[in-house]
Order: structure tokens, then C-alpha cells, then sequence
């Protein structure tokens, strides 16, 4: 049987590639930029991305699927005049599982079984950690041909032990502009899976968009033809931008990533 692992480029997946990667046949990324990494994960994503695993899984020949539909999640928010939002969340659904289920049908041969035949059902791995068990929801949707599982919550492993084994076995410096000021990150605390302009972004991250960050997702924002009463976060991002003492401690945020970990 096929097992692949859907890696969102976060502490999580990172963990299970990096000290478990014999359980794999092969590894899909879903690129929400498609080619544009302005508009997409965290620049810290994709230095993970190219610096550690594109070459771990080169040295293990272990197959690294960078795959997407042709149109970032940027463009197509923007084409269609609409913003990601908490529920229902399309742009995981739209961006994430179905560009992976198209790669598990078209290239790895996944099929659902019938009557008369078997099929060729691909098992997908997916990173929640124990910690964060009550993210965890069938999903209802889910093909015939998938069957997703849970290694880390039968492994009884928390994001902790996971960035504990990350630091000690693949240190990196990541060198980035926070506040016009150069500094280091060293700490897989600071990888996360989800697109900077994510409306679960934490306040922290927030507080360190750049200028030109302010001005696109503002754009984003007002793009959408049901401004101001459809908004990211519980106040415009304008408004948030202006009050540079705005608290954002009630607004819901992502420690770990919640759309692929």
C-alpha cells in the first residue's frame, strides 16, 4: 500500500518527514503561491522548503511533490472578489486537499475500488500532534481512494517533542527584516504552515508586516464587494494598521498552522 505524507512545511510534518521518512513512498506540497512567493506561506516556509527538505528527500530518493493548480490563492481571491474565511475554509479545501487528491489520482494512481475491482487506496498522513487532538474531525469528504492517519496522535507526540528533535537534529538561521531591523531566526518555533495573509495570522506576525504586506492585504481586503461587513479579522486591517496600540488578543490565531502542520 502507497503512504504518502501531505507536508504543509510546518514543526509538524517537518518531524515526520525528517525522523520518519521510511514510512514514505512519496511527499506532496500543495503551493498556495504557485510560483509566487510574495503572495503565499511564510518566507521562512520556503527557506525550509529549499534548504532542508528539498535536499533531505533528494539524498533519501524520496519523491517531493511541489504541485498546485495553476493560480495562487492570491489571484484567484482577488479574480473572484472574495477573502479567505474561518468557515467554510475554501482556501484549504481549494488550495490544499484538492490539488493533493488531484496529485494522488493523476500521478501516483490512486483509484477507488468498486464492486468489481479493488482499487488502489493511498494512505495520507497528516501532522496533528496530541497537543492539538481536538482539531481533529473526520472528514467527511474524503474520497474512496484516500484514508488518512494520524502517526503523531498514536505516537502520543506534542509539538514540543517535535521541535525539541527539530533543533537538536536540523539547526538553521534564517536571516529576515522585522521592524527594518536584520535578525536571525534559529528556532523551529517560527516555521509555520499558512499564508502570511492568513486570517489566523498571529498578532505578532502581524505587528511585523512590512509596508508593502499593510498595503496588499488592505487591497485584498477591499477587493471583496461585502467590505466592511466581511472582513478578516473582527476590525479592517486598515483600521488595525492605523491604531498601532490595537489589541489583537481577542482576534483567533494559529500557533502550529491549521491548514497542513
Amino acid at each position: 500500500m502507497t503512504r504518502i505524507l501531505s507536508f504543509g512545511g510546518g514543526v509538524q510534518t517537518s518531524y515526520l518527514l525528517l525522523k520518519h521518512y521510511e514510512r514514505y513512498d512519496a511527499v506532496i506540497f500543495a503551493d498556495v503561491g504557485a510560483g509566487d512567493r510574495e503572495h503565499a506561506e511564510e518566507k521562512i516556509t520556503y527557506f525550509i522548503l529549499d534548504t532542508i527538505i528539498e535536499p533531505f528527500c533528494k539524498r533519501m530518493n524520496l519523491p517531493l511533490l511541489i504541485r498546485d493548480d495553476g493560480e495562487s490563492l492570491w489571484d484567484y481571491s482577488m479574480r473572484k472578489k472574495i477573502i479567505p474565511v474561518r468557515f467554510p475554509r475554501w482556501c484549504t479545501d481549494k488550495k490544499k486537499k484538492r490539488v493533493i487528491r488531484k496529485t494522488l489520482k493523476n500521478e501516483l494512481g490512486a483509484k477507488r475500488p468498486t464492486k468489481n475491482q479493488v482499487g488502489n487506496i493511498i494512505t495520507q498522513d497528516i501532522g496533528f500532534t496530541i497537543d492539538e487532538s481536538h482539531r481533529f474531525k473526520p472528514d467527511l469528504e474524503e474520497p474512496q481512494y484516500v484514508k488518512s492517519e494520524y502517526p503523531l496522535l498514536d505516537m502520543k507526540i506534542t509539538r514540543q517533542n517535535c521541535l525539541d528533535w527539530l533543533n537538536e537534529h536540523y539547526p538553521f538561521k534564517f536571516e529576515t527584516i522585522v521592524n527594518n531591523n536584520k535578525i536571525i531566526l534559529d528556532d523551529w518555533k517560527y516555521a509555520k504552515s499558512g499564508c502570511w495573509f492568513c486570517m489566523f495570522t498571529k498578532k505578532e506576525s502581524v505587528d511585523n508586516y512590512s509596508d508593502w504586506q499593510k498595503s496588499e492585504i488592505i487591497m485584498l481586503e477591499k477587493n471583496n464587494p461585502r467590505y466592511p461587513e466581511m472582513i478578516l479579522r473582527n476590525k479592517p486591517m486598515e483600521e488595525i494598521f492605523k491604531k498601532k496600540n490595537q489589541s489583537l488578543d481577542d482576534f483567533e490565531s494559529c500557533d502550529e498552522g491549521y491548514c497542513f502542520t
